[in-house]
Order: C-alpha cells, then structure tokens, then sequence
C-alpha cells in the first residue's frame, strides 16, 4: 500500500521531477516533503468546503500536462488555462467548444505544436470533430478536422515511436477506434475501427508494438497489444472499462473504472447503482504491465456507496509527466477517496 499520503490534495503533475497539487483553488508543490502554496487558479467557492460537494459539484480541475520548465496547461470548467509556476501567472487559452466539455486527455506535441487535443463530449448531432494543436507562440489552432458523423469525439492522441501519431476516439459508432496520422496532420486514416476492442482511452507506443486498454462499459475489457500484424492480441483481461494510465520507469499502469451502465438514461440514471456489463465487480484494479507484457495487479479499492453517475466513477488517476515517484488519486472508493497516495 502507499508509502506516502496526502489528504485533501490532487496531484496534478511534475516539472523538472517536482510534483505539483491541487487543493482548494490553489496550486501547491511538494519539495522535501513539505507542501509550498504557488499560485490561486480558481476563485474560493463553498463547493469546496466539503469533499462530498466537490465530488458533486465537479471542482476540481481535471488534470494537467506539463508543457515546458516552468509551465502547466490546467483542464478544468470547459477551459485550459496556462500556469507559470515560476513566474506565478494564470491565463486564460482556450475554451471548450459549445456543447462540449472539458478534453478528455491533452498530448504533449512535437516539433510544431506543444500540446495537442480533441474535441470530447456527447456530440449528438453528430457534428464534426477538431484536432487542435498550441502553437509556440501560444495560439490554439485548429490542425485536423474529422467529417460530420465520421467520429463522435476524441478520447485521445498517443505520439508514435516512429513519428506522427495514434488518434483514439470513442464511443460506440462504426468511427469509434484507433486512426493514426502524421507529424504534421495532412494524412489521417483508419488503423482498427468499429468494434468495442478497439475503443480505447489510454495507451502507449511501445517497442513491441500500441499497447493500450478498452473503454467498453458493456463488453468485457482487456490490455491488447496491437503489433501490425492482424488483430490486437490480448495481454491480460480487465474487470471493468479503463479511463486513467500512466508510465513510469519502463512499465505501465492501466486503472480500471467502477460505472454505470451508459444504456441508463433519464433522471434515474443519476442515482442508479445498476453497473455496466463490462463493470465485472465494484472493485477499482491498478493493472502493472512491464516490458514482456508480463502483468500483475498492484492494488484493489472498493467502490463507496455514493451513486457512480452523479458522484462521480470509481477509479485512480495519476499525475503526469516524467519522475522517480508513482503517484496516483483514488476517487470514489472508500479509505482513500481524495487522498493523493505514493505507491512507490
């Protein structure tokens, strides 16, 4: 279990190996173990006096990504905002487009663009969906765009070890699956496309070939390896859909998700405990996976017993960027829900 525990903060991501938190619309960074405040990005709000109300209220920012030494992009309330912790200054540089919410995840780019996106959310006109890149000099534009009704929206965009990238997008239409395009986005086309095996949230270009899991909430969930050769293979099998993953020293790290059946709909859906047919227990797994595709489970959380759609998914989060430390954020499961754990 964690060798280290912080209750109350999120850890958000590391800058030159220091890691960086969120709690209660500040910024915090822990050096020497003691936590500094940096900077106020949110303004104080009541939603957070309590945990049961950010969970609620959804206060929390999302995540973060670094992007330079001195530099996060910060997703949260349908905006990314840019904090220099070094200079201590927050802006503004982009906002959702109407209808959609927050990225589901952002890629530190290469060469043109430092960061990367897509346009996430319920897209039920079927609308067509952005890429959009951040320039060098900060601007938000738009580098690819996928036609009406191609792809409901974007889950992700994975570098590729050769150059260019791998592009997930969701949820359950013929276009749901994995496209790859290049550096510079002028060719994108379909790799494995129109099945649950192939919807996927998390992944990593690895040497042996895209390692990533399934996102499917009423089908069974697995790691697959797909190498170029045919069809994925499976490297082990999941007891519930994966949202959340990291890297960290050569292996990775896949967390299984606790929610609810995405067939629910209404007024109901909110409170219903009724799981997905892919959700096989109420258990959270943090899956380790090293470079022979050899895998173990690391750790187990129990769901709570708040309602999964309207307080929010069972399942572990995990900073980003590159350090000597596993960090990750359980939520919504008991004992350690809101607590920020170092497992290594």
């Amino acid at each position: 279990m964690a060798v280290q525990q912080l209750p109350g903060y999120k850890p958000l991501c590391y800058i030159k190996e220091t890691l960086y938190l969120y709690r209660k619309g500040f910024i915090y960074r822990l050096v020497k173990n003691q936590l500094e405040k940096v900077i106020q990005v949110y303004p104080g709000t009541t939603k957070e006096s309590l945990r049961v109300l950010a969970r609620l209220f959804r206060t929390e920012p999302k995540y973060a990504v670094p992007i330079s030494e001195s530099q996060m992009l910060l997703i949260g309330h349908r905006t990314i905002k840019v904090v220099d912790v070094e200079k201590q200054v927050v802006g503004d540089i982009s906002s959702s487009r109407e209808g959609f919410s927050d990225p589901l995840n952002i890629c530190v780019g290469r060469e043109k663009w430092g960061a990367l996106w897509g346009d996430y959310g319920p897209n039920a006109e079927h609308d067509s969906i952005n890429i959009y890149g951040l320039t060098k000099d900060s601007k938000v534009e738009t580098v690819y765009s996928f036609k009406n009704g191609q792809v409901r929206h974007i889950h992700n965009i994975i570098p590729k070890l050769s150059g260019g990238y791998y592009i997930f997008t969701g949820d359950k239409e013929n276009g749901a699956g994995i496209y790859k395009a290049n550096a510079a986005f002028d060719q994108v086309e379909p790799v494995k496309i129109g099945q649950q095996q192939y919807r996927a949230v998390v992944g990593f270009d690895t040497p042996k070939g895209l390692l990533y899991a399934t996102d499917a909430v009423n089908e069974k969930n697995y790691v697959y390896l797909l190498d170029g050769k045919g069809e994925p293979q499976s490297v082990c099998a999941l007891n519930g859909s994966c949202i959340y993953g990291t890297e960290f020293q050569g292996k990775y790290y896949f967390s299984t998700t606790v929610e609810p059946d995405e067939n629910n709909r209404g007024v109901t859906s909110w409170i219903s405990s009724k799981r997905g047919e892919g959700i096989l227990s109420d258990e959270v797994y943090l899956i380790e996976i090293d470079d022979e595709m050899n895998f173990k489970t690391i750790e187990k959380f129990k769901k709570d017993t708040l309602p999964m759609k309207l307080m929010q998914y069972g399942a572990i989060q995990f900073p980003k960027g590159i350090t000597d430390e596993l960090w990750c954020y359980p939520v919504a499961v008991k004992k350690y829900d809101g607590v920020a754990l170092r497992l290594m």
